[in-house]
């Protein structure tokens, strides 16, 4: 009964949780065009609709085609609800869901269900998955199979599950869907494989662990590069695509420049890349008390926090000092998405140090009472007070796509606009990819090339990324429009002209 009773409480509990953190996910949505990457990504998931996939393979260096496990979910959601900005964030809030979820189960496997649920409080408040919670970018879904494979090897190799080798194959399937939606999985690998080996040098019955995870994961390549030995006649298509990527000229302007001093590497390495890390309320300075965790529990020598540790340690070591190149030195970049992998470990840390100063507090004496009260209560003012302040900056965000969802409501789908390709991407999305557009790229053009009886839309914010990776602009982008020409439309600093 009372077994019954406390599990029917923590279901209660993460009903709560999720209605929570699916309603502060709708109240924070802005829909498509975050910072472009999914705007290209909502493209590709069209084309699958409309049977141009091949066609957008074919156009692109970026490694986007590739990263079918965010593609396809999207696809199903527009053929399901059709084009819009509601249809594009089904997927994301099902995954950021599923990882509240994962980070409860992940907190009682490894500690216990208070841990559990202290985990999954603070990973539904996350102001970065708050964020991407509805917006289509691969690095959640990457990281959810991606930790949903380490905690299956982890309770596997200790003796949960019975059958150990179809506890591996699920493994290296959930591996296999990681690599299928971001390719980051590849950083993480050395940490899986290093942890199976030690397992089984540990206890020899791991041996049918590590067999079914290589046999899950190698039969999710061997698929893939069936397809593509069909599609293209290409088996390692995806492994070539990562290595365009890295030299194509849309990629190169966000990675590490080659030729940075020695100055500015010792400030990203032991400056910029920790202050981000431990520091940036994105992440609700969990990953700053997580570091706390570790320090503490190897301070009190507790073995059982050894593993947690280990998987938070080498990801933040591993994304602030390794390289995303193998020819020159070029440290990750650290933006906030790319560190999904780190969120799971931490919060699962900062569950296991409240917890474990809460329970001290139960057992101490009256004099020790008093510290465990004072730092238990720190501890959460500061996670509080950047859970908080990360959120605020959440609502103060907004898509940067706001002028082409006003532009595409006055302007009919049959309407012909020249414009830079960003712009004219947004565009088709709010007009659901209609057929037959007279949509324009004006790249290079002069005035006189641009005919009569069209719009042309002026839009220096879109320009600008677009310069950044060698687009070259018209000769009127950033000068004076023709005097003939007149304006329709400004949302600054874009301006619609029409000319007669």
């Amino acid at each position: 009964m009372h077994r019954w009773v406390s599990s029917h409480r923590i279901g209660l509990a993460l009903g709560l949780i999720l209605i929570l953190a699916t309603g502060l996910r709708v109240v924070s949505f802005i829909g498509y065009g975050y910072d472009g990457d999914d705007v290209g990504y909502a493209d590709l998931a069209h084309s699958i609709v409309a049977g141009g996939f091949r066609e957008a393979h074919e156009r692109t260096s970026l490694i986007f085609p590739a990263r079918i496990g965010i593609l396809a979910p999207a696809a199903m959601s527009f053929k399901v609800f059709g084009v819009s900005e509601q249809a594009l964030g089904v997927y994301p809030l099902v995954v950021s869901l599923a990882g509240i979820l994962l980070a409860y189960v992940a907190g009682s496997v490894l500690f216990n269900e208070r841990v559990g649920l202290v985990a999954a409080v603070l990973h539904a408040f996350l102001p970065v998955d708050v964020r991407y919670g509805t917006l289509l970018y691969p690095d959640p879904p990457g990281a959810l199979w991606l930790n949903g494979a380490i905690l299956l090897v982890y309770v596997a190799s200790r003796g949960a599950i019975r059958r150990r080798i179809v506890a591996g194959i699920l493994a290296g399937l959930f591996l296999g869907l990681s690599w299928l939606s971001k390719e980051a999985l590849l950083f993480s690998l050395p940490f899986v494989g290093g942890y199976i080996l030690w397992a089984t040098y540990r206890e020899r019955e791991n041996v049918g662990l590590a067999i079914g995870t290589v046999i899950g994961f190698a039969a999710v390549i061997g698929i893939e590069s069936a397809v593509y030995a069909w599609y293209f006649g290409e088996p390692f298509y995806h492994f070539h695509a990562v290595e365009r990527h890295s030299h194509s000229p849309f990629a190169t302007p966000w990675f590490w420049p080659v030729d940075a001093s020695w100055s500015q590497l010792g400030a990203r390495l032991f400056r910029d890349g920790p202050e981000t890390i431990l520091l940036s309320t994105r992440f609700g300075l969990v990953n700053a008390v997580a570091t706390l965790a570790v320090c503490y529990a190897l301070f009190r020598k507790w073995r059982a926090w050894a593993f947690v540790g280990a998987w938070f340690v080498y990801h933040a070591v591993v994304f602030n000092f390794g390289s995303h190149s193998l020819r020159n030195y070029m440290p990750l970049p650290t933006a906030d998405r790319y560190l999904w992998t780190l969120l799971l470990p931490s919060v699962v840390l900062t569950g296991a140090l409240l917890d474990s100063l809460f329970q001290e507090r139960a057992n101490a004496r009256r004099w020790n009472e008093r510290d465990s009260v004072f730092w238990a209560g720190t501890l959460v003012l500061v996670l509080t007070l950047g859970l908080a302040h990360g959120l605020y900056r959440n609502f103060k965000e907004e898509s940067k796509f706001q002028g082409e969802k006003m532009l595409a409501r006055m302007l009919p789908p049959d309407s012909a606009v020249f414009a830079d390709g960003l712009t004219l991407a947004g565009l088709k999305f709010f007009w659901a990819y209609p057929e037959g557009t007279r949509l324009v790229e004006f790249r290079g053009m002069r005035a006189s090339q641009i005919p009569r009886a069209v719009h042309v839309l002026v839009n220096p914010d879109k320009a600008a990324i677009l310069e950044q990776q060698g687009w070259t602009p018209p000769e009127f982008l950033h000068g004076d429009v023709p005097k003939s020409w007149v304006q329709k439309w400004e949302y600054p600093p874009a301006r619609l002209y029409w000319v007669p």
